[in-house]
């Protein structure tokens, strides 16, 4: 039923989609089942990469976010600059791209949570147009186990979205979007 209101409400705001890739990667994530999904869509002449991101827990939790930024206005396949970010995203732990600007209360209180901040990057693919958003990703590490990838959209004076993810997933969204850029 949500998806009906949330379709109608996209079309009522002018967004055209594009390539839905569907379910690129499912797994848990902590205690919880994770599934991402992958599309392109258009809004106001400019193309859109989509990452939604469903988190679910027995019939009890449901929680869905959805990140976005700009990256082309002519060629929905013009994904150079976005398949590159989220390559040197993904391959962060052992490329050495990543920063970490956590200050030491920061550092301390990741440690009482077991959290190893591997690192954050700055998506450099998202263009200026119909308005600035910045997106930036985070790789950590929870109890020396599992790996998430966090990807986070801001737009200044609007306040930010959080999807957390596999970092599995963000690899595979590599693939898809090669694939379809190729094809």
């Amino acid at each position: 039923m949500l998806e009906a209101i949330a379709g109608k409400m996209k079309q009522a705001a002018g967004i055209v989609p594009g390539a839905d890739f569907g379910t690129i990667h499912s797994g848990l994530l902590g205690y919880t089942d994770c599934e991402t999904s992958l599309g392109l869509e258009r809004w106001k002449g400019v193309w859109f990469v989509r990452f939604t991101v469903r988190h679910t827990r027995g019939r009890g939790m449901r929680k869905t976010r959805v990140v976005k930024w700009p990256y082309a206005k002519d060629d929905p396949k013009a994904l150079d600059a976005v398949i590159a970010d989220l390559e040197t995203f993904a391959d962060g732990p052992s490329n050495g791209c990543l920063y970490d600007d956590r200050t030491a209360f920061g550092k301390f209180f990741d440690r009482l949570t077991r959290m190893d901040v591997l690192g954050r990057y700055d998506f450099r693919s998202p263009i200026a147009e119909p308005h600035e958003i910045r997106v930036k990703g985070n790789i950590v590490r929870y109890g020396g186990q599992t790996i998430q990838a966090s990807l986070t959209e801001r737009r200044p004076g609007y306040g930010f979205t959080l999807a957390q993810m596999p970092l599995a997933a963000v690899e595979r969204s590599v693939e898809v979007l090669r694939d379809y850029a190729s094809g």
